[in-house]
């Protein structure tokens, strides 16, 4: 009889507190998202990557190029085929900024861009075949940095290492029967282990 009592209370309570307004479980299916920007602002509106800088400037990665975005205005960064201080390419796959506020950008399969907030320009990086110090691949999945400051990518072609202040490339790569290198060539993704 307790039981039914109570059970008759908990379910009053529930159906009273529910209309009483004091609580509004509807309104957690309202939008929280704000739409910012158009098709010009952002081409085709396809974001394949984001990262904040140092300064608070949100920097967009699309398939057409680097958008820049400071709260209210766009600014657009695109290849140009006679500038070698442009993007190397437009297809953004993966953006990171550096504990030295440098935006590193890594394309679908034109390399590896640095940008320099200070002068407005970039470095950029390409795989050449011969070229044992060049960035192993023209696809760069990901990038992080190391405590040392050593900038890592995922590429389709194994693991690079771009030491602090340095522009030659140390490669980690799956090498057939030697259980000591790493397990394929095709790295989508890096995390930093900061535990030791």
């Amino acid at each position: 009889m307790k039981n039914s009592i109570l059970i008759r209370y908990i379910i009053l309570s529930l159906y009273f507190i529910s209309y009483s307004g004091y609580t509004d479980i509807y309104s957690l299916s309202k939008n929280f998202f704000n739409n910012v920007g158009d098709n010009r602002s952002i081409p085709d509106g396809v974001v394949t990557a984001i990262v904040k800088d140092n300064s608070g400037f949100l920097w967009i990665g699309t398939q057409k190029g680097l958008v820049k975005y400071d709260g209210y205005t766009y600014e657009k960064y695109v290849h140009e085929t006679n500038n070698k201080n442009s993007i190397t390419g437009n297809y953004i796959n993966s953006l990171f900024v550096s504990k030295d506020g440098q935006i590193y950008i890594g394309t679908l399969r034109s390399g590896l861009s640095i940008y320099n907030p200070k002068n407005d320009t970039f470095i950029n990086f390409k795989s050449k075949e011969f070229d044992t110090d060049s960035i192993a691949s023209n696809r760069i999945d990901a990038i992080v940095e190391d405590s040392s400051g050593s900038i890592w990518l995922a590429t389709y072609n194994g693991v690079d290492m771009l030491p602090i202040n340095s522009r030659k490339f140390k490669h980690f790569q799956n090498i057939e029967k030697d259980p000591t290198t790493i397990n394929d060539n095709r790295i989508e993704t890096l995390v930093i282990d900061n535990t030791s």
